[in-house]
């Protein structure tokens, strides 16, 4: 897998990642890849869980996880240092004190957003080794002594599923309660004890949505932030949205898709739930050749079954089935526009409705997959494009100038591309300089 995360504080783009188990940033320049700190000289600091948090528009801080051999897996910080191209790394908190192998284990490391920016919030084994919630406060005099336990009685115990808004947090305490925290007061409510399985937690502008698994079937569900979640379903037919998946929040929208139809939704909070709300957005297929006679036939449809789905800034792209990379355009009839190696989308073809086609010369095999501000970076593996990464952002807004759309490579690396960002190409060397020794 690829350990990521992409820093950009207005005046620099940096990729910070894991290779040869340790941290590494590159600003897509071979001169600008380096070990940003060896956390463990005698096995690897394995950092991973990456979570960046903003105080202020230049003050960043990346948060992860990593064990530095002496105090067991604990809550680490990057920060900039004061001189540039500088890194400060140190351990924020022992949550679990004492020697390796007390690991407090930080898991689901959440960035607050809005005027809960200034919080990080994790699920970490306290001093007792028991998995509670644990809040940083980067306003603090020190990361350290801002980093506690969030305690309310007995504390919120086995968190999971955390997801931040910009007033609330939302998580699942032991096995299906959930919790809502008021950032302000720190009051915990009980939003709900559902019977079913829950998952697919989602904030959105501080309203949550959930699935609930109950039986055979797995239904989707809505939480203004008062009163008690209610179940969403299709306003034309009454019918649940049965089985969602793809649960993506792209500016002031829920997208998700519902396998049975394989069609794609949205649910958009500038208007009220229900009377239209959800909204139907696209079916999700494309036109092909007939297989019997692919020269001379009658073009089929065929449903695509998107392998992912990523949102970065207001745009929402995914992966079909056939490695192909597209862009939702919702002026106009609402479709998918491939993503094209000179970030166009000159001979485009829309068919039909909610149609769209393959073509050729779109970027192919995209993988790795990482979104950060507007931006989507990506490894383009096909033979023109050897696991190059690439970059796919808006210089306008998309809906209004579909040509707004720039993708164009991030970086060409020293003398061969990366193989899809298998970032373990460092362990050769290990002197953060990527060259063909390095290949693996």
């Amino acid at each position: 897998s690829f350990n990521a995360t992409f820093v950009d504080d207005g005046m620099k783009e940096r990729l910070f990642f894991e290779a040869d188990r340790e941290l590494y940033v590159t600003d897509g320049t071979t001169a600008g890849t380096a070990l940003v700190k060896n956390i463990n000289a005698s096995g690897g600091g394995n950092p991973s869980g990456f979570e960046v948090a903003f105080n202020g528009a230049a003050n960043w801080k990346l948060f992860f996880s990593a064990d530095d051999g002496v105090n067991g897996r604990e809550f680490w910080v990057t920060r900039a240092g004061m001189a540039s191209g500088t890194y400060v790394t140190s351990l924020v908190k022992d949550t679990d004190a004492g020697a390796s192998p007390n690991n407090g284990n930080p898991t689901q490391i959440t960035a607050g957003s809005g005027t809960n920016s200034g919080f990080v919030y994790f699920n970490a084994n306290n001093s007792s080794g028991n998995p509670v919630l644990w809040a940083s406060n980067l306003a603090a005099a020190t990361l350290a002594g801002g980093t506690n336990q969030v305690t309310s009685g007995n504390g919120v115990a086995s968190p999971t599923q955390l997801t931040a808004g910009s007033a609330t947090l939302y998580l699942v305490s032991g096995a299906t309660q959930i919790r809502r925290i008021n950032v302000a007061s720190g009051a915990i409510i009980n939003v709900a004890s559902p019977v079913g399985s829950i998952a697919d937690l989602v904030t959105l502008e501080d309203k949550l949505f959930f699935t609930e698994k109950t039986g055979m079937d797995t239904k989707l569900f809505y939480y203004s932030g008062a009163g008690v979640p209610s179940e969403l379903t299709d306003n034309g037919t009454g019918n649940s949205f049965l089985n969602t998946t793809n649960h993506v929040v792209v500016g002031s929208r829920l997208y998700f898709t519902v396998p049975a139809d394989n069609k794609l939704w949205k649910f958009d909070t500038s208007m009220a739930a229900g009377a239209g709300n959800p909204v139907f957005v696209a079916n999700l297929s494309a036109l092909s050749a007939d297989p019997a006679n692919p020269s001379g036939g009658t073009p089929v449809t065929v449903d695509l079954f998107p392998s992912q789905f990523i949102a970065a800034g207001d745009s929402l792209y995914l992966v079909d089935r056939f490695g192909q990379l597209f862009l939702l355009n919702e002026s106009g009839v609402a479709k998918f526009v491939e993503v094209h190696q000179d970030g166009s989308d000159a001979g485009a073809v829309v068919v039909g409705d909610d149609y769209f086609q393959t073509l050729p010369n779109v970027l192919a095999n995209p993988s790795t997959l990482v979104a950060f501000n507007d931006a989507l970076f990506f490894s383009a593996a096909s033979p023109a494009l050897d696991g190059e990464l690439w970059v796919s952002r808006s210089d306008s807004d998309w809906a209004a100038t579909p040509a707004g759309k720039r993708t164009a490579k991030f970086n060409t690396f020293e003398e061969n591309a990366i193989p899809a960002l298998t970032v373990s190409i460092l362990a050769a060397e290990g002197d953060g300089v990527v060259t063909l020794a390095d290949r693996s």
